[in-house]
């Protein structure tokens, strides 16, 4: 997990009422010196860098509430974004892991805007992770019971692959030295049932999907070409994103350790760029 970032209350000098007023949001101190009105620092605290919009201020948008319900069955995403380890490493040492923290901003913003087209709303947030969440996705069923909405995952997780492919290329171009042996997001997919519980006063999911899609993504990002891919099983696949027709779509057998007893897995891994955009990922592999 990230460390959590320090935030400012802060006054700035107000011409108009001539006198100094305090700003409506805390924010980074290099946000602060960039305001005008000789900011005067207040109290401070520590938030999460995904609680932070892309300008080092404490968001006014966020995540709707989706709480389910006991036992409820849903599909977990999980995702992170390719090397950021590495992008972090090289960030820290030139002090300025702050322009990290804005990626990360920016991006919970895009997923809250995505989240609002509904209402109520058909994902929820379920953690941080450090460099990407874990989203929870209620399985919606028709009267007979049958699995219906899997092409809105699959649209959601794509909508945010395109927008992290145009905003990542921008961002690196502007404060990496070296380009990342791999870019993109990289996504585990499952469905199961959540038990619902309180854990250090705080809501927690406990679920063999949340375990299964962590391992799906960990096992995706350890092959050659994970960016902007989803990995998923087999059943998972056919019951709730079959046919795909829009997507790449390949089968791989996957063992996983500790679960199944060693056998192999039947997954699916699913390109999800547009067929023939997938430059960007290919472009982390290929530059020197």
């Amino acid at each position: 997990m990230m460390a959590k970032i320090p935030v400012y209350s802060f006054e700035v000098w107000d011409i108009k009422q001539d006198k100094y007023v305090r700003a409506k949001r805390p924010a980074t101190l290099d946000a602060i010196k960039e305001c005008n009105g000789r900011p005067i620092l207040e109290t401070a605290q520590e938030v999460e860098p995904s609680r932070l919009d892309a300008n080092g201020f404490v968001s006014g948008m966020k995540f709707a509430e989706l709480t389910l319900a006991q036992g409820q069955e849903a599909i977990v995403v999980v995702f992170d974004i390719c090397s950021s380890s590495t992008i972090v490493e090289e960030l820290t040492i030139g002090n300025a892991l702050h322009r990290y923290v804005w990626l990360v901003g920016k991006m919970k913003n895009f997923l809250a805007k995505l989240q609002m087209r509904h209402s109520p709303p058909r994902f929820g947030f379920y953690k941080f992770t450090g460099d990407g969440w874990i989203l929870l996705f209620p399985v919606e069923r028709d009267a007979k019971r049958q699995a219906v909405g899997g092409d809105y995952v699959l649209g959601v997780i794509r909508e945010l692959s395109l927008w992290f492919e145009r905003t990542f290329e921008t961002w690196a171009i502007r404060y990496l030295d070296t380009r990342p042996p791999v870019v993109g997001l990289t996504f585990g997919v499952d469905r199961g049932n959540l038990v619902r519980t309180t854990i250090f006063q705080k809501e927690e999911y406990l679920a063999h999907a949340i375990i299964m899609a962590t391992r799906l993504q960990s096992e995706l990002s350890s092959e050659a070409s994970p960016g902007y891919k989803a990995l998923t099983r087999n059943s998972v696949f056919q019951e709730h994103f079959t046919p795909a027709a829009d997507y790449t779509v390949a089968d791989v057998s996957k063992t996983f350790k500790n679960i199944g007893e060693g056998n192999a897995y039947s997954c699916k891994r699913i390109s999800l760029l547009p067929r023939g955009d997938d430059s960007a990922a290919e472009r982390g592999r290929s530059s020197p």
